[in-house]
């Protein structure tokens, strides 16, 4: 979710900045937050599309709030606004301008979390996340991110694009349980569970990822018949879901 947030002090505009952070840490890792100082600023430099919502005040030094409020449904109807005032003498005004919410002075947390919690709900499906513990940091991994992961006892050995291998203290089980059964992932063999997506190709009883060491990963007898069919299934419904025609680089040989 991309967020924008004009006018206020400079105070109050951090202070909403970090109540939004806190609720994204939780529910959506990859929310951009951007400040604007006033609605001049910001209209020079938008685009149509470019966030999701915006958080504007009635306090602005260059314009009237409700001004950017309409301005903003003429040129991106598709950003919702939330309007942010004293009191509630211009919510008539707000809300014929398609203002998604009118919150009053003083604002709580839980009302910036309800409309962020509301406004997730309109919104195409976000990237799952899960969250682990590494080195005693709280983390988070984007699903598609992870490229495998092998369990070693009582810990599991991450492989992801950004984090590269990181060791963690969980079970499979638990691993499966935070991937909440997502297609994508599929237990090729005992304590080594892979994404689809980042499968290279498969022959010899192994899969061969695309991670930079180009990992071979040894396949179940038992199991590969099954990952042979749901991985073509798995790219047929990728191919149908991409944009372009590019053809994918992936070769199955069992």
């Amino acid at each position: 979710m991309k967020i924008a947030l004009t006018g206020g002090t400079p105070e109050t505009a951090s202070a909403l900045r970090d109540v939004i952070g806190n609720w994204a840490s939780d529910n959506l890792p990859e929310t951009e937050i951007s400040i604007y100082r006033g609605g001049n600023q910001m209209l020079r430099q938008m685009v149509p599309g470019r966030y999701d919502l915006t958080f504007i005040s009635s306090v602005m030094p260059d314009m009237r709030g409700i001004e950017l409020v309409e301005k903003l449904w003429e040129r991106t109807p598709a950003t919702s606004c939330v309007f942010i005032a004293s009191d509630e003498s211009l919510m008539p005004e707000a809300l014929n301008c398609h203002a998604f919410d009118y919150l009053v002075r003083p604002l709580g947390q839980e009302q910036i979390f309800q409309v962020l919690s509301d406004l997730r709900e309109r919104l195409p499906q976000a990237a799952p996340f899960f969250r682990y513990t590494c080195d005693r940091r709280a983390c988070h991994m984007m699903f598609h991110d992870l490229i495998y992961a092998r369990s070693d006892g009582h810990y599991i050995e991450l492989h992801s694009r950004s984090e590269g291998t990181c060791r963690i203290r969980m079970t499979m089980k638990e691993l499966q349980e935070r991937l909440r059964g997502d297609e994508r992932f599929f237990l090729i063999n005992k304590g080594i569970l892979v994404n689809m997506g980042h499968i290279l190709s498969m022959y010899g009883g192994f899969c061969v990822m695309d991670d930079a060491k180009r990992s071979l990963l040894p396949i179940s007898v038992r199991r590969s018949p099954r990952l042979k069919e749901q991985w073509h299934r798995y790219i047929y419904q990728s191919l149908r879901r991409e944009r372009s025609d590019g053809p994918l680089s992936r070769t199955v040989d069992f």
